[in-house]
């Protein structure tokens, strides 16, 4: 057997299962699972570096700069079909998923690094949510994905912040430097069951609540420094 030496290898993504505990490095898959007292791991390598790890429906599926693959037992089946000729040009390592949800008609909704993708499952091609949903990514990818509890979707953009998609994939909001955002580049983000959604950014952690009647003005905002009074005259608000 392999000697498995964990400091050696960076783990990207970590997944529970009902099938076992899942590690995705860039080289490697392991997969942790019971078999009476002790734990037995199952390991698959590959030349191509792994992605993107998800769930659903009673599946695992990983991917590589090659292929989409399901987790069958001990082996890793591509399912996802190769894009149609003449279809708009993005690469497999552009579509890589971040998160997947299964919708009420059998088919899947996946977030991509190049937006929300509809798939009909294995065999089948991907297929950008909506025409306006598709334009938002064709200069710019994403670097993580979340759905929010509404159903709604956020995007962390890898130079322009937060982007916010309806349902349905028109765009709904978008959080950057000049709407207060303390920074454009959000490494990975989270929501929560209080309806806040957490940010991993270069400099540290934060939490935004995204319900919160409370709205702070700033720089961006034309407001610098330390503010002494308020006041109200008709319906305008100054500040000193």
């Amino acid at each position: 057997d392999e000697l498995i030496l964990f400091e050696e290898v960076n783990v990207t993504r970590s997944l529970h299962t009902p099938e076992g505990v899942y590690l995705l490095s860039v080289g490697r898959l392991f997969r942790f699972r019971e078999e009476g007292a002790s734990f037995h791991v199952d390991v698959w390598k590959t030349d191509a570096r792994f992605s993107a790890l998800i769930f659903i429906r009673g599946s695992t599926y990983v991917q590589n700069a090659e292929a989409l693959m399901r987790v069958e037992g001990t082996a890793l089946r591509p399912v996802a079909a190769p894009l149609a000729a003449g279809a708009h040009p993005y690469t497999l390592n552009q579509r890589r998923p971040f998160t997947a949800r299964a919708l009420a008609d059998g088919t899947y909704l996946l977030l991509t690094a190049s937006g929300p993708f509809r798939w009909r499952g294995p065999g089948t091609e991907l297929v950008p949510l909506s025409g306006e949903s598709a334009a938002l990514f064709v200069n710019e990818g994403a670097q993580a994905a979340a759905f929010l509890p509404d159903g709604r979707m956020a995007f962390s953009m890898t130079r322009s912040g937060l982007l916010f998609l309806a349902i349905d994939g028109r765009i709904e909001q978008r959080l950057d430097r000049a709407h207060g955002f303390p920074h454009n580049r959000v490494q990975t983000l989270a929501p929560d069951a209080q309806g806040g959604v957490w940010l991993t950014l270069h400099y540290g952690l934060a939490r935004m609540q995204l319900d919160s009647p409370l709205h702070l003005h700033g720089a961006a905002h034309g407001v610098e420094g330390g503010s002494r009074r308020v006041g109200r005259q008709w319906d305008r608000i100054y500040v000193a």
